[in-house]
């Protein structure tokens, strides 16, 4: 069965490149702007393998999100910073999803891993319910670029709470195991340095499913850098400027099979609901959550035992905790503070105990900077 798996994938990556070429002539017509959110990414051959001296075991399919509402009729969703799909988009994701089913020569790892960014959310939902009812994983690693080229200040993106209900309509969360990347990036963060975020998170998360098939949703940027440096072969030109729902399919062993191929997603009209695809081991890593999201996408390491209010670093939670529990819970904070004068702590102290507007503010700024991260 593996075989013939392998076959099909082999088949298919080999249709998809004979008419790859007009997928990506529609697309760049499509798609205008795209370099804002690559960041000056440029066409060139995968890069030598970051993977030297390891053995691929994974399968990887890397996808970017679906097409995004404020751009196709300016509907942000009341975040400028994390818009939803479309609705066109949402059926694109849909179609993703079922294509891949007879594409993986591995059984699926139990979980889809993505960016918390809402459309990267709302994508996964769909290729997770697709591919045979697969939980989602949200990884912080995978987030945007989070450049002064993009962002004017730290992004804002829906709550926790908030995003995975809405977006998580027909799959489930999983919290079993703690992320790579504990919270977003820090605005402004290096081109160099999403670079190596990116890489370094997707090779980790790959290292988790040795033989078996991992499916990652992620930004344009994200698509590019891990297309060009984890293969360790193939010889397939990355583009700068990859279309929604661009795949790349990179093969057990390290081999680039589809290079940003939108092609892929026709294979959705003859799969059918029915068809057949590897089989899913649904068995979680662990029974319990090993933490959970709070404000700002942070993960906590609470315990169910744990007082909720007293590991939420939300602005409710954070005063309901005594100032100097706060500044020694979250070092980040508490060095920001100790770095004030005596008169100035003494003020946000009794601002604290007093619940004011201003220190209301203060925590929200201080929340938007990651400064209650836990790590």
């Amino acid at each position: 069965a593996a075989a013939a798996a392998a076959a099909a994938a082999a088949a298919a990556a080999a249709a998809a490149e004979a008419v790859n070429d007009e997928e990506n002539e529609e697309e760049d017509a499509e798609e205008p702007g795209m370099d804002e959110e690559q960041g000056g990414s440029q066409s060139s051959k995968p890069a030598k393998s970051q993977l030297a001296g390891a053995e691929f075991r994974a399968e990887a399919f890397i996808v970017r999100h679906s097409s995004r509402a404020d751009r196709e009729n300016g509907n942000n969703g009341g975040y400028p910073d994390d818009p939803p799909l479309s609705k066109d988009g949402r059926e694109l994701a849909k179609k993703a999803g079922t294509a891949m089913r007879t594409m993986a020569a591995l059984p699926w790892a139990e979980v889809v891993y993505t960016s918390p960014f809402f459309r990267c959310l709302q994508t996964a939902n769909e290729i997770a319910a697709e591919l045979g009812g697969l939980a989602v994983r949200v990884e912080p690693g995978l987030s945007e670029l989070c450049i002064e080229k993009i962002f004017e200040a730290q992004p804002v993106l829906r709550s926790p709470e908030e995003a995975l209900e809405i977006a998580l309509r027909r799959s489930e969360v999983d919290l079993s195991t703690p992320p790579e990347l504990p919270a977003l990036p820090a605005w402004p963060e290096s081109g160099r340095g999403a670079k190596e975020r990116v890489i370094k998170t997707a090779r980790a998360l790959l290292a988790r499913h040795p033989g078996k098939a991992v499916c990652i949703v992620c930004h344009a940027h994200s698509l590019v850098e891990i297309t060009r440096h984890l293969p360790k072969g193939g010889g397939v030109t990355v583009g700068a400027n990859p279309g929604y729902c661009a795949l790349s399919h990179i093969a057990p062993g390290g081999q680039l099979l589809l290079s940003q191929d939108r092609s892929y997603v026709r294979l959705a009209e003859s799969a059918g609901p029915s068809a057949p695809y590897a089989a899913v081991d649904l068995t979680p890593a662990a029974t319990a959550p090993a933490g959970c999201w709070t404000d700002g996408w942070n993960w906590s390491t609470c315990s169910e035992s744990d007082d909720m209010a007293e590991c939420d670093p939300s602005v409710e939670g954070l005063l309901g905790l005594d100032f100097d529990t706060v500044l020694e819970r979250y070092p980040r904070f508490g060095k920001l503070v100790g770095g004030g004068s005596v008169e100035q702590k003494d003020q946000l102290r009794s601002d604290w105990a007093k619940q004011t507007a201003q220190v209301r503010k203060k925590l929200e700024e201080a929340l938007a900077r990651n400064l209650f991260a836990m790590s």
